[in-house]
């Protein structure tokens, strides 16, 4: 610019010196050298006459009016430059209106325009709904690209981990949802439709179970087995199986066996015609398996005795029809009477070709009763003589004997001797010894494995067998000294465990001794299989928790459950009381209690559904079941929470003098039991609480008390993990948010850990309270002050350095929390809270 100012400046010298540029304007200007040509007679004819000297301006000349003009042009400067019409290139400001610096992202928050700075980062929108369960973000694509928070649902966030009381649900639009934004789930129903199985749902087992019991499928009749409880082979929707009938069978042939269904036990009836062989002559036999010998439990019968006392006669049993016979003196017929009969001379009188002077035959009989057998002409030894001795071919001693043709047989030793030769001449060497000598064989060891041996040195058998590696058998099968080695156990051994049940039990080696089995233990009483048979406290009366229906002494239906010893049931009763029969059907003592109000009783209690509310009812009818607060009449409500809360009850609203008991459980102690806050005959219940189900009783002070209208007014604050104790008046209270996390966000983007106090008030009591943590406050904290659990009343951050200070009025009757929380996830630790105004 300076050059273009330099040769601007000599031109309009030399225009001078024509009279063009007088007092340094430009001709034509004649208004005071604003550069522009003024109109006139005389005016510019030329853009050069019209240069205002600053170099970014476009110069013209209107030629017919002699007028000049000077328009700014930004592309005659920097990217970074803007053209003023009298100061030529300036740098351009930053920005110049918010919409200069939008990014168009909504979820970046609303950027703004410093002139002087620049432009400025928005503040992210809050996009926190307050609800536990729901993951919030901001979505810069939601609502058709403009952005949008978001709320996304999250059921694991709504999980209390316990299966039988049903999946619990994030559902933020539901009004019945909880603090957090969820709904209780439904508890499954495990009814299987088999009558024989108790059905139940199990957290162990994670979900439901039914587990086959077979008392309800036995018809009591020993001879067609024990009826089980199988209800994949089951005929009907019972589930039950007929069982196997009793093997009767007492294995003695001569016996029928048969069930008898009258003794409910087997029979074996003895057949002696069973035993019978058919023969007279030797008796009769019968059938007595307790005497007998035989396997078949026959014992044999006596022969007849048919001798006639005389020597000269020979006496026998005929059959067919045991007739006894006695022969003569000439018994065979053949002419010669019997030696010791008179003269005679017969040596075999039973025998007709034996007699004197018959022809003599090798057969070792005395045919010619010659006194000699075998003694005819060639026969060179009697039939069946003692052999004689000799020497074998082997070189042992031998001997020969007499064939039957009443020849010597060659010479052989009567037993083998051990040297692989063939002594007794049997064809077979070294038999008649354990083994032959030298030979070796195939053979199962004692184990039963295939194995080799060796026959010993003095033949006197083969070496024991020995298998070349092991089996898993439980046997030594190389016969090395050690059982099974190489295998992971010993099979069929067992050893100490504990059993699924927690009881101590045993585990035997598996048939491949990869590993041991399941394991067992003797079953106990604690409704558990701990013998793995799949029945629980199976050979007890009963099982533990287990719950059969009854009828109770008052005639109506109920229930008894197996007491904790498994020997039988306890006594039954019913599980709410029949109204009007002037019994004691629950067996708790009292008669027709809960004949009342609906929510008479702890078991059928009115549920407090939502943060906070009133419920109005009667106590007409209404009767005693606990006295651990009161005696008098009580009736019940209960709620649930799944995350930590301060609950607050008040019956202010009531017409009658009462009391209030808090307790987590039908069956426990009162956690807490008020009477007569606020200087009235009503109550004020506050507590802090973790998740989980409450009952709380809303009580007439005394059995004599005149009751009326209850009034029960609720209120449920979250609480997060920090200590959050209660506070009754002015004063400086201490804490820490360390370790606390994070419930929800407050003010001005307070998001981190969190800790609080809270303090109830009166009806009809106001108060503007104020809190700071302006002193001794360890980290950058941001304090709120809320009622009815969600409403904030009040707010600050930073007021005294990185430090909060707030009030807020509120009026009673209720519960009002003072919440710290950290500006950041970052800020945390250490706080002191003054408060006054209570």
């Amino acid at each position: 610019m300076n050059l273009r100012f330099r040769s601007h400046s000599i031109a309009c010298l030399v225009v001078l010196s024509l009279g063009g540029c007088a007092s340094g304007k430009v001709a034509g200007d004649d208004a005071g050298g604003d550069g522009a040509v003024d109109a006139g007679p005389i005016g510019c004819t030329t853009a050069a006459e019209c240069d205002d000297l600053v170099a970014c301006t476009a110069d013209s000349c209107d030629s017919a009016t002699g007028t000049c003009a000077s328009m700014p042009d930004d592309g005659q400067c920097e990217v970074s430059e803007m053209c003023d019409a009298e100061r030529g290139c300036i740098l351009r400001p930053p920005c110049e209106a918010d919409s200069d610096c939008d990014d168009g992202v909504f979820c970046n928050g609303t950027e703004t325009c410093d002139p002087a700075t620049g432009c400025h980062a928005g503040e992210a929108p809050l996009c926190d709904d307050a609800l536990g369960c729901t993951t919030d973000s901001c979505d810069p694509d939601a609502a058709d690209g403009a952005g949008a928070c978001v709320h996304a649902p999250d059921d694991t966030l709504c999980s209390n981990g316990v299966v039988c009381d049903g999946e619990e649900t994030c559902a933020p639009d539901n009004e019945l949802h909880d603090p957090n934004g969820c709904l209780a789930g439904t508890a499954p129903d495990c009814d299987d439709g088999i009558s024989c199985t108790v059905d139940e749902c199990s957290e162990t087992a994670g979900g439901c179970e039914s587990v086959p019991d077979a008392t309800s499928c036995s018809d009591g009749v020993f001879c067609n087995g024990e009826e089980v409880c199988d209800p994949a082979s089951g005929a009907d929707d019972t589930g039950c199986a007929a069982g196997a009938a009793p093997d009767c069978d007492d294995g003695f042939a001569c016996t029928t066996d048969s069930c008898d269904t009258s003794s409910d036990a087997c029979l074996a009836s003895p057949v002696d015609s069973s035993c019978d062989d058919g023969l007279v002559c030797s008796g009769t036999e019968r059938c007595d398996p307790s005497t007998s010998t035989l396997a078949t439990g026959c014992v044999s019968g006596t022969s007849i005795d048919c001798s006639d006392g005389l020597a000269c006669t020979t006496d026998r049993c005929d059959e067919p029809g045991g007739m006894c016979t006695s022969l003569g003196s000439d018994a065979d017929g053949d002419g010669f009477e019997a030696i010791g009969c008179g003269s005679g001379d017969d040596c075999d009188d039973l025998a007709g070709a034996v007699h004197p002077g018959a022809s003599e035959v090798c057969d070792g009989i005395d045919n010619d009763c010659s006194g000699g057998a075998d003694d005819g002409a060639g026969m060179q030894c009697r039939l069946g003589s003692a052999p004689t001795s000799c020497t074998t071919s082997c070189g042992t001693t031998g001997s020969q004997g007499c064939t039957s043709s009443c020849t010597r047989t060659p010479c052989v030793a009567a037993t083998e001797t051990c040297n692989g030769c063939d002594d007794d001449g049997d064809g077979i060497a070294d038999d008649g010894l354990g083994c032959r000598l030298g030979t070796t064989n195939s053979c199962v060891t004692s184990c039963g494995t295939p194995g080799s041996q060796s026959c010993a040195a003095d033949c006197s058998g083969f070496s024991a067998c020995r298998a070349a590696s092991e089996t898993c058998n439980d046997c030594d099968d190389n016969g090395n000294g050690m059982v099974d080695e190489g295998f992971t156990c010993r099979r069929g051994t067992s050893r100490s465990c504990t059993t699924a049940c927690g009881t101590t039990g045993s585990q035997v080696c598996a048939l491949d001794c990869g590993g041991y089995g399941a394991c067992v233990a003797t079953e106990v009483c604690n409704g558990c299989d701990d013998d793995a048979d799949g029945v629980a406290d199976d050979g007890f009366a009963c099982r533990q928790g287990q719950t059969v229906s009854c009828t109770t002494a008052c005639g109506t239906a109920g229930t008894q459950q197996c007491n904790a010893s498994c020997s039988g049931f306890a006594s039954c009763s019913a599980s709410m009381e029949s109204c009007g029969n002037g019994c004691d059907d629950n067996g708790n003592g009292m008669v027709d209690e809960g004949c009342g109000p609906p929510n008479d009783r702890c078991t059928s209690p009115y549920p407090l559904v939502g943060a906070s509310g009133t419920r109005t009812d009667t106590f007409t009818g209404a009767n005693a079941s606990v006295t651990d607060c009161a005696n008098g009449a009580e009736i019940w409500y209960s709620f649930t929470i799944s995350s930590r809360q301060i609950v607050y009850f008040d019956t202010f609203g009531s017409t009658f003098d009462t009391k209030i008991s808090l307790r987590n459980g039908c069956s426990a102690a009162s956690l807490q039991c008020e009477d007569d806050d606020c200087a009235t005959t009503q109550e004020q219940l506050v507590r802090l609480l973790d998740p989980g189900t409450y009952y709380v009783a809303v009580h007439a002070f005394s059995a004599a008390t005149t009751t009326g209208t209850v009034s029960l007014r609720w209120q449920r604050v979250r609480a997060g993990n920090g200590t959050h104790t209660r506070i009754t008046g002015n004063g400086t209270y201490s804490g820490t948010t360390a370790g606390t996390g994070i419930v929800a966000s407050s003010c001005a983007g307070g998001s981190g850990p969190e800790n609080g106090h809270f303090f109830t008030l009166c009806p009809a009591t106001s108060r503007t309270v104020t809190a700071n943590t302006c002193t001794g406050t360890s980290f950058d904290s941001v304090l709120s002050i809320w009622r009815d659990g969600d409403v904030q009343v009040a707010c600050n951050d930073d007021s005294c350095g990185l430090q909060s200070s707030t009030s807020g009025a509120v009026a009673g009757p209720g519960v009002f929390l003072i919440q710290v929380d950290g500006y950041s996830a970052a800020a945390t630790g250490a706080y002191s809270l003054a408060v006054s105004g209570l």
